[in-house]
């Protein structure tokens, strides 16, 4: 049978030494953001829709720390969850953008901290998924691996707290008074964890911001040390009969997919950057004979659709204009 070729994604690392030193994968401290803005970098999602007491934005946003302590100079992504009516179920996901995990030596890092403590005091969790939809549905049925989980403060009792790691960092310089309850602004303080086990994965972080009426949680300088790949694109052989078109190409506005040759179904549609990045993505019940997507917000650049079907997956690659 004569032998057909598909292109698809081959993942390419590079060593410079027979030591392997640690490469940036992601790094945001948030430092030249515009105030009470979120950047298209993340993905950002108020599940629980509810506003804020103080009025501030109901999703994560960028401003100064501002809580009375050292930090409070600090550039850094907040969320709160001092809803109004003093209302229970704060849940605020911000999410980075997918990253290949090459191997075993990639480490996430990161700052954070409560507005104060202990009274009143936010926790919060760091979830990893290989879905990039998984923030829409954390709790109902998506698969995902909690990194960590930071205690909230509970009861309104200043010894009372929720499981989870405690943060145990505060400007015992500055008081600030609460009722008949003395308290100590939060200091940004360094969290890491392995990600070891998602060697040869592409995943998804997502600081999930899940305390009930306290105040606000801090986090900065988030970082992620690994090998880094490069994305090529080869002409692999394939046995596979499966074909699509994809036009107009170059494009600005759209592209199209012709999917009518296609013989088994489609589970998915994603568009990723020269880079690795996932940058959008199509998920249907129900996918039609064409499909029409939206690049318009795209940058100008390559980028790669990788249709993942029934018999396996199908890759090509368009230009932006």
């Amino acid at each position: 049978m004569e032998q057909k070729f598909i292109f698809i994604f081959v993942f390419i690392t590079l060593f410079f030494s027979s030591k392997a030193q640690q490469d940036t994968l992601f790094y945001e401290n948030f430092n030249s953001w515009p105030f009470q803005e979120m950047d298209s970098i993340f993905l950002t999602y108020d599940e629980d829709n509810m506003a804020d007491y103080n009025g501030l934005p109901g999703n994560w946003f960028v401003a100064n720390f501002a809580n009375s302590g050292a930090d409070s100079l600090e550039v850094v992504a907040m969320s709160s969850s001092w809803l109004s009516n003093f209302a229970n179920g704060n849940r605020n996901h911000m999410q980075l953008p997918g990253l290949y995990i090459a191997d075993t030596n990639a480490v996430l890092s990161w700052r954070s901290a409560p507005a104060l403590g202990a009274l009143y005091m936010d926790g919060y969790t760091v979830i990893a998924s290989t879905d990039s939809l998984c923030l829409y549905y954390v709790g109902g049925g998506c698969p995902y691996d909690t990194l960590l989980h930071f205690a909230q403060n509970i009861n309104n009792n200043e010894t009372q707290f929720s499981s989870g790691i405690q943060h145990q960092t505060f400007d015992l310089n500055v008081a600030i008074n609460i009722t008949t309850s003395t308290q100590y602004p939060g200091l940004l303080t360094p969290s890491q964890v392995s990600l070891r086990d998602y060697a040869g994965q592409r995943i998804f972080i997502n600081f999930l911001h899940n305390s009930d009426d306290d105040n606000y949680i801090a986090i900065d300088d988030i970082l992620i040390k690994g090998t880094k790949v490069i994305t090529d694109i080869e002409e692999v052989g394939s046995t596979s009969e499966e074909t699509f078109k994809l036009y107009p190409n170059p494009s600005n506005k759209e592209i199209n997919l012709d999917l009518s040759t296609l013989k088994s179904s489609v589970q998915n549609i994603r568009i990723y950057s020269s880079l690795g990045q996932e940058v959008l993505s199509v998920i249907s019940n129900n996918y039609n004979k064409t499909e029409t997507i939206d690049i318009s917000t795209l940058n100008k650049g390559i980028y790669f659709v990788n249709i993942l079907t029934d018999n396996g997956l199908l890759s090509s690659q368009f230009v932006k204009n």
